[in-house]
């Protein structure tokens, strides 16, 4: 069943983002702000830039190129929460890459024995229970695989570190795949859906898409945003 719920959430996620892009635009043009609406937890989070790093796949001679960022979570809450953390990159040329995706364990191993962290966590096994406070603070990392070569910068979109939500009119019914009771993957309508806090992350590219390997990125600045 968990496992079912699991398979359920990430459909959905999927037909979100690539609905959303970067951001909702909703009946009467106006999108939900965060700090407007009810927040019962916050989780606190602090973050590296993304760094990139060449690494040689099983069966392949030439290096491909990851981007990984380091970050911790902490929970100052007053009470235990559930991290689950869902983060995408989007570049400057509308792509859209999922943490995760096409990543291989090698890029993780390697990550982790460069930065010399035995605590550090990919975010398949990062997500559970966050205990409260320092002392149980998690190291995470989110990798991605190179992107779009004509993009100059990305943002990076981190949701699950915020319980504040708002479910919002969409203009017209959209399609979305959804598991069912019995495991099957259907398509239903919806008229609605529920937006999550999520921290945006923006950077920008000064480099060719050749020296990617050696790039250094600059920050131009982060929003909590509604997606």
């Amino acid at each position: 069943m968990k496992q079912m719920l699991k398979k359920k959430a990430w459909l959905v996620c999927l037909t979100l983002l690539a609905i959303t892009a970067s951001s909702w635009v909703i009946a009467d043009g106006k999108a939900p702000q965060p700090g407007l609406i009810h927040m019962d937890w916050k989780i606190d989070m602090t973050h590296g830039t993304p760094q990139p790093i060449a690494v040689t796949l099983p069966g392949e001679e030439t290096p491909s190129l990851f981007w990984y960022m380091t970050y911790t979570v902490t929970n100052n809450t007053k009470n235990d929460i559930m991290f689950a953390p869902v983060i995408s990159l989007y570049t400057s040329t509308g792509k859209t890459v999922r943490s995760g995706e096409g990543v291989g364990p090698e890029v993780f191993a390697k990550i982790k024995t460069l930065l010399n962290n035995p605590l550090l966590q990919n975010n398949a096994n990062i997500a559970g229970k966050l205990l409260q406070g320092k002392d149980h603070a998690k190291d995470g990392v989110v990798i991605f695989r190179n992107f779009d070569p004509k993009a100059t910068g990305f943002s990076i979109f981190f949701s699950g570190l915020s319980g504040e939500t708002a479910t919002v009119k969409l203009p017209r019914k959209i399609k979305v795949k959804e598991i069912d009771d019995r495991g099957n993957v259907v398509v239903v309508e919806k008229d609605t859906v529920l937006l999550t806090r999520s921290l945006r992350l923006n950077y920008r590219l000064n480099i060719e898409a050749s020296g990617r390997a050696d790039a250094k990125l600059k920050f131009v600045g982060k929003k909590w945003v509604m997606r």
